[in-house]
């Protein structure tokens, strides 16, 4: 007689990111949910996520930014992270 088993492997795999930013005066936090403020370049450069990606989400309003006339343009931390975790 013939026994066969199935084995099933369940992997899950979290990543943890450490920004280090140059001090300044005052580190921004967002006025919605008290994350911290980064630029746009930083979210893109740690999630993967292309800049114009990133933009479409502040069109849609899924994530917390203050809008400015430079290319810095802060974004909260916290709502991206909240976003990759729906994907």
């Amino acid at each position: 007689m013939k026994i066969s088993r199935k084995i099933n492997i369940l992997v899950s795999a979290r990543r943890k990111f450490v920004i280090r930013q140059p001090p300044s005066d005052e580190q921004k936090m967002c006025e919605q949910c008290g994350g911290q403020m980064v630029t746009a370049q930083t979210i893109a450069t740690l999630t993967g996520i292309g800049i114009c990606e990133i933009y479409r989400l502040f069109e849609k309003a899924d994530v917390h930014f203050v809008e400015t006339r430079s290319d810095k343009t802060p974004v909260c931390l916290s709502s991206i992270n909240k976003i990759s975790q729906k994907d």
